[in-house]
Order: structure tokens, then sequence, then C-alpha cells
């Protein structure tokens, strides 16, 4: 399925809202929640990660800027060690192979859209950090 998935930040909170599969989310919260200007200078936290393992996930930017992606490597044991993060330039795309742990896309700007293509049965498995191991990820960001 083909759509846009479009992350803006409200506030100190990252939301998202994918067409591609007609789903919202909250995907991160500012690590310096009185930081008006740009929420993301400081870093941001996130608390989920999922995978489909049925299909691939595509992420293009249809504007530039840079962007992040949180990633870790296929296997049900994930640890919030396992979890790398990612800065893109915005002038390439990411396509994520199936079983590989992601969040969404992370723009280091107010709002970024993107190309999302995926599966159509949009099968998702995930972990929580703050109930499974009591934390959640701290996420660099930059300005």
């Amino acid at each position: 399925m083909d759509g846009v998935f479009d992350a803006f930040w409200e506030g100190s909170t990252l939301r998202a809202q994918n067409s591609a599969v007609d789903n919202d989310y909250v995907l991160a919260e500012a690590a310096d929640p009185e930081a008006t200007v740009e929420p993301w200078a400081a870093g941001f936290t996130i608390g989920h990660l999922n995978y489909h393992p049925d299909c691939g996930q595509l992420f293009f930017p249809l504007e530039p800027g840079s962007f992040v992606v949180a990633l870790a490597l296929p296997g049900d044991d994930i640890t919030p060690a396992d979890v790398v993060a990612f800065r893109f330039d915005g002038t390439r795309g990411l396509y994520i192979h199936p079983d590989v742990w992601h969040e969404g896309v992370f723009p280091l700007a107010p709002r970024q859209r993107f190309l999302d293509r995926q599966g159509r049965v949009h099968a998702r498995l995930g972990v929580e950090f703050p109930d499974e191991f009591g934390c959640r990820l701290l996420v660099p960001g930059g300005g």
C-alpha cells in the first residue's frame, strides 16, 4: 500500500499520520520539553519499536530535510542496547526489510512528509520499552 507518512511536532510531542494504513501515532517526546523553537534539538525519547514479519517498509522524503530512524536487527530478544539511531540527510529514502525493528521516521524539522510504501496486511509485532524494561530510549536530535 502507498500513502503519505506525515510526521510533525505538536509542542514537545512528535506525532504522525500514515495514510497508507489510515493510522495515527505518537512517535516521540522531546528530551527537553521546555524547548519551544526546535523540540528535536536536544534529542527525543521513544518508548516503542515494531517490525513487520510479512513485508518491508519504504520511507522516501517528499521534501528536503534531515531525519532520524531508530533500528534494531531482527530477533525477538530485543533489548534497549540493540537499538541504533541513524541520521539521514534527506536526499535519499530508506527501505526497512521485514523483521527489522523500527519506529516511524523522526524529522529534524517542524514537519516532514514521506512516501510510505508497505504491505497490505500490515502485520506488526512490537516492544514497549517502558513496560518491558522500565525505560524510554534517548535518540540524538540536532538542529
